[in-house]
């Protein structure tokens, strides 16, 4: 096989140029455009070894850590890591019971998105003072997620076993939030998005399953943001000839 076609070399490729363009909004040295922050929630899966509607069953604990860079008052790029687990097993639902698959997995996303703030204008007054806001927001974005599915399956010799399954593959992060401002400098969230894969294997299954098919995760959680500054003067938002200030 070519090197250049070779699944790692791919691998590598894509992660390098996801890399890149992560770190590329963020090398701005306006720090009042500048935003970082935690999530903690929950992740779960919809795949094979569960039924075909949304359940918040068999989730599992996921936290992770973000930035943004400011475009304008309400467009903002973000780059996020989480870690979390995703679980599923046949023996709660009586049509895959037969098959008695179970999987558990732990996973790492990277992850880059544009996040629209709806309504983020309102938190800038032209009078120069800060108005606290509660506003809703999306995402959608791109990323890679590196998984490594234990199956336990419930035939031995289940041809699924016999099948590599690859450890990274891409994702595409959609979702919603909203934003509750603490102080001109700490807000707070609830978000919750789906990542659509591009992979049927996230759970170890696919031809015993449905093939037809990719796996979806998805993440939910809270999460508190601090704004950064260098100082008070420096807790405004310059958007092309405009500063909004705080003081």
């Amino acid at each position: 096989m070519n090197q250049m076609q070779h699944p790692t070399y791919i691998t590598m490729k894509y992660i390098s140029l996801l890399s890149f363009f992560l770190v590329l909004p963020f090398l701005s040295q306006a720090q009042k455009q500048f935003e970082g922050g935690i999530l903690m929630g929950y992740s779960n899966y919809l795949g094979d070894l569960v039924e075909p509607t949304f359940t918040f069953d068999q989730s599992s604990f996921c936290a992770g850590a973000f930035v943004k860079k400011s475009l304008s008052e309400s467009f903002a790029l973000r780059g996020n890591v989480f870690i979390g687990g995703l679980y599923g097993d046949d023996f709660f639902y009586e049509t895959n019971k037969a098959r008695n698959d179970r999987f558990r997995s732990t996973f790492l996303e990277i992850s880059f998105m544009g996040e629209y703030d709806l309504i983020g204008q309102r938190r800038y007054q032209r009078n120069g003072l800060f108005k606290k806001t509660i506003s809703p927001f999306v995402f959608a974005g791109l990323g890679i997620i590196a998984s490594n599915p234990k199956v336990v399956y419930g035939i031995p010799d289940n041809i699924d076993a016999q099948n590599p399954q690859g450890a990274f593959n891409l994702v595409l992060p959609v979702g919603f939030g909203l934003k509750i401002d603490v102080n001109d400098l700490i807000y707070v969230g609830v978000e919750w998005g789906m990542r659509v894969t591009t992979t049927d294997y996230l759970d170890g299954v696919k031809l015993t399953g449905n093939a037809d098919n990719n796996d979806v995760y998805f993440i939910g959680g809270v999460s508190a943001t601090y704004r950064f500054a260098d100082k008070k003067s420096d807790r405004g938002v310059e958007f092309g000839s405009l500063q909004f200030d705080s003081n």
